[in-house]
């Protein structure tokens, strides 16, 4: 993302499930997204965390157990460069935002990175690497 426009700016809409509801791997939780999006992305996230704890605070949750967010690479995301628009996961998303500052990225360094595991990211690598992806 390079200096940003009006147009340029993205629409972050985050969706809150309970884990009681959607179980979630532990494999898929994102530590900090901040240190894998760039601040135009992970700007709204800390935002919309603030919010929910203010809100704890003021419903008098305060002497309960505190809910807390946990950030996953199970989102989706649409990406548009001209008029071409892709429909990527969360994690594709990350990969080709890698891209942005590096002509070349290494499967080894997207695992580094992200800690995850080699058949996730190999899950995610292959519609956007096989002849018939994108």
């Amino acid at each position: 993302l390079g200096p940003a426009s009006v147009v340029d700016v993205p629409e972050v809409k985050v969706l809150v499930l309970s884990p009681r509801c959607w179980p979630v791997s532990p494999l898929c939780y994102m530590d900090e997204p901040g240190r894998f999006f760039p601040v135009a992305l992970t700007s709204p996230l800390h935002e919309f965390a603030d919010f929910c704890r203010q809100s704890q605070s003021q419903l008098a949750w305060e002497c309960t157990k505190p809910r807390r967010l946990q950030w996953t690479w199970l989102g989706h995301a649409e990406l548009q460069f001209g008029d071409c628009v892709l429909h990527v996961s969360t994690l594709q998303m990350y990969v080709l935002l890698s891209f942005n500052s590096a002509e070349e990225v290494a499967v080894e360094a997207l695992l580094q990175a992200t800690g995850l595991p080699a058949d996730l990211m190999q899950h995610a690598l292959t519609p956007l690497t096989h002849d018939e992806g994108i």
